[in-house]
Parts: C-alpha cells; sequence; structure tokens
C-alpha cells in the first residue's frame, strides 16, 4: 500500500511539472497612445498635422479625418476608439502610409523571451507586407525598396483577403469591395521566434508593404524564456489598458486580456489542483489500509 502511495505522488508530481512547462509567462509590450507619447517624449505633440512626423516616429497613427489624402493627417498618438477596426479603446498601433517607423519601446531586453505574438487585422490584400522591429528609426521600406540595416526581427502577415471576384464586378458589386467582409474586424496572431535575440536597448516598429494596405496592430506580446524574469514595463511606463473585446485572434487563442502573467496564474491553478486531488487519493487509499 505504501508503494502505491508513494506512486501516486510521483506520478502527481510529474503531470504538475508538465503542465507548468505548458503555461508559459508572458509579458505585454504597451501600446496604447499614451504610453507612446511617453516613449516617443512627445508629451506635448499636438493631433494635427505637424505632429506626423518627429525624432522618433514618422507616418504612423489614423487619418485624422478618416479619409486619407492631401487634406488628411496622420494622427501618432491617438487615444480615441477605431470604429474601422472594430476596436473599442486606445490599445492599438496603425501603419497607413509609406514611410513609417515608431519607437515601441525605451530599453526592451530580449535576452528574457523565447517567443514574440504580434495580433493585427487588415482590410486589403498584405500578400509579404512584414511588421519589421529594429533598433533603429527605420522605415522598412515599400514595393521593390526594402530596408534590413538594423533589423532584428521581422513578422510575416496574412490576412483572409482573397481579392475581388470577376463575378461581383459583373453584377454590379461595387469592386472596391472586399470579398472577406469582416475586414479589420478579422484579426490574426503571429507567432515568431527570437530565442537566439540577445539585444537590450531601444526598439522600433516599422511596416514593409509589398502591398499598399495597412494593418492595425492589437497587441504585441512576448513569452518569457526559462529562467527570465518579468519586469512588467519593458522600459515603458504607462498605462497597459486593453482595447475591449478582443476575441477572435487567430489561432494563438488570444482574448485580449494581455495582463502580463495571467498564463502563469492559471498554469499554477491547475498544478494545485492535481497537487489536491493527489492528497485525496493518498488519504482514501491511507483509510482503505486500516
Amino acid at each position: 500500500m505504501k508503494k502505491l502511495i508513494v506512486l501516486v505522488m510521483a506520478v502527481a508530481l510529474v503531470v504538475s511539472m508538465s503542465m507548468l512547462s505548458v503555461f508559459a509567462a508572458t509579458e505585454a509590450l504597451p501600446i496604447d497612445g499614451d504610453t507612446l507619447r511617453e516613449v516617443n517624449d512627445a508629451q506635448d505633440v499636438p493631433e494635427d498635422q505637424s505632429g506626423m512626423a518627429g525624432p522618433s516616429w514618422s507616418q504612423v497613427g489614423q487619418w485624422y479625418n478618416g479619409k486619407g489624402g492631401p487634406d488628411d493627417w496622420l494622427v501618432p498618438f491617438s487615444t480615441e476608439d477605431w470604429s474601422a477596426a472594430g476596436v473599442t479603446g486606445d490599445t492599438h498601433l496603425i501603419f497607413m502610409n509609406y514611410t513609417n517607423f515608431i519607437r515601441v519601446s525605451k530599453n526592451i531586453d530580449f535576452s528574457k523571451y523565447s517567443r514574440m505574438y504580434v495580433t493585427y487585422s487588415a482590410a486589403g490584400d498584405i500578400t509579404d507586407n512584414e511588421l519589421g522591429f529594429f533598433s533603429k528609426a527605420t522605415d522598412y521600406g515599400h514595393g521593390e525598396t526594402k530596408t534590413t540595416d538594423n533589423l532584428l526581427v521581422s513578422v510575416p502577415l496574412e490576412s483572409d483577403y482573397e481579392g475581388y471576384l470577376q463575378t461581383d464586378i459583373e453584377e454590379g458589386i461595387d469592386e472596391d469591395t472586399p470579398t472577406n467582409p469582416m475586414g479589420w474586424q478579422s484579426f490574426n496572431t503571429v507567432e515568431v521566434d527570437v530565442s537566439s535575440i540577445t539585444y537590450s536597448g531601444e526598439l522600433y516598429a516599422s511596416y514593409y508593404m509589398a502591398q499598399p494596405n495597412g494593418i492595425c496592430v492589437l497587441s504585441i506580446e512576448f513569452e518569457l524564456a526559462e529562467g527570465g524574469s518579468s519586469t512588467g514595463d519593458q522600459g515603458n511606463t504607462g498605462d497597459q489598458g486593453n482595447t475591449g473585446d478582443q476575441g477572435n485572434t487567430g489561432d494563438q487563442g488570444n482574448t485580449g486580456d494581455q495582463g502580463g502573467n495571467a498564463n502563469t496564474a492559471d498554469g499554477f491553478s491547475v498544478i494545485l489542483m492535481i497537487a489536491a486531488a493527489a492528497m485525496a487519493v493518498t488519504v482514501i487509499l491511507r483509510k482503505r489500509a486500516y
């Protein structure tokens, strides 16, 4: 009977350790408007045409009038909802134009992380487009022009966009309407291995456009490497609030809750339940032994 009890406890320990490895800790990089203002030392930058570019940002944000063109301008540090993408809240980063980049962290340590997760949406064809992360302010480029100097990691992108159907045009449907009606509301999450990167310092995001269509980034998260410690701020000190309902985020299952180490907490809860079950089995077996 003692051997059986020992066996039960050993199995519970093995299962608990296995579950711990599944629930890896993550950190979210804050990308809300207030935090980006602070990270880019832009607290006094107005939300008008004069604020479209600065020392550490250029051509990033949503169109002020929602139309684009010479009479409109990009608002880089918006704290407004962006209804086009179904975003309720200010945690989003929009790349809508050429010559774009923005500093997203003043001090990030990649050696702490093993994987990176980027959740985004797009309403047009973004085949071969990429979101790049650089050590210096860099325009990733567009078309046949592509800059890779100072590039740390590139995130390949894809969308549900399928182009225009000839039958739609023949039937008189507006050919400017994409075949994926969800458009901006169709979120995807891309996972990238960053375990080999040891860089520490400033971090800039820039969007390469092989296709001239923008993206809305809803979250940037990092999975802590084994032995990595969680600092929570990654060099940013602003509000890390979320964008509201982001339940449809692709096959990675992110649901908008970016509370730093929520996954770890869930993992420990499972472990505690397993340990409690093992103790209960042990008590029952001991009672039967007498």
